[in-house]
């Protein structure tokens, strides 16, 4: 989601669109826990997932998705937070992203990465400094 909001966010931040702003950072604030006890919430949530992708039969899916499918992408949310100045969700989004493999670039998973339950990234949106931080957090 937070690549097909940038441009409405960035227009509604430049022109003081406030409602239109408040409407999307909502969704972003669901979809990016705010507390350490939601994103344990989350990861538990995560895990869960991606042991039911990977039992016998499944092939890598979970009601049809693979885990990329399920959860919100962490690259991207960095960069719309930078790009809009929604710091709220860079917490979270760092430490999910501290979680996946830099060699595992979204859109480039093959299908043994999808069917292990495995999470890729969009690694090619973050400059130097939110990559830092990033390994920091490994």
């Amino acid at each position: 989601m937070p690549l097909e909001m940038l441009g409405i966010l960035k227009l509604a931040t430049q022109y003081s669109i406030d409602p239109v702003r408040k409407v999307i950072q909502r969704s972003l604030f669901e979809a990016w826990p705010q507390t350490l006890k939601d994103w344990d919430d989350q990861r538990d949530q995560i895990s869960r997932a991606a042991i039911q992708c990977t039992r016998p039969g499944a092939g890598g899916k979970l009601h049809g998705k693979y885990l990329d499918e399920m959860f919100p992408e962490p690259a991207a949310a960095l960069h719309l937070s930078v790009e809009c100045n929604i710091w709220q969700i860079v917490p979270c989004a760092l430490y999910q992203l501290a979680l996946i493999d830099p060699q595992d670039q979204w859109g480039y998973a093959d299908e043994a990465h999808l069917r292990a339950g495995k999470r890729s990234a969009r690694w090619e949106l973050l400059d130097t400094p939110v990559l830092s931080r990033a390994e920091l957090g490994r």
